[in-house]
């Protein structure tokens, strides 16, 4: 899971985030391209907390989902 959030992803997870912001800014590249913001309500424990020391370093609050994830709404970000 770590080595996901710092960047590895190709892994069995997939990141999300509760902050829109933070969502555009990894939809858009940083604003560099047009993107998408995928939005989604997970049962409870489907989304695992990344420990709290990364969200310090990596600016963000990020949650991890294990396999496949369907039914996301997606908005398109220019």
């Amino acid at each position: 899971m770590l080595e996901h959030s710092l960047g590895n992803t190709a892994s069995n997870f997939t990141s999300w985030t509760s902050d829109y912001e933070t969502a555009v800014r990894f939809g858009t590249n940083s604003g560099t391209t047009n993107g998408v913001v995928l939005t989604n309500t997970f049962a409870p424990g489907a989304a695992i907390p990344v420990a709290p020391n990364v969200e310090a370093i990596m600016g963000e609050y990020e949650f991890l989902v294990p396999g496949p994830v369907s039914g996301a709404s997606v908005t398109g970000v220019p």
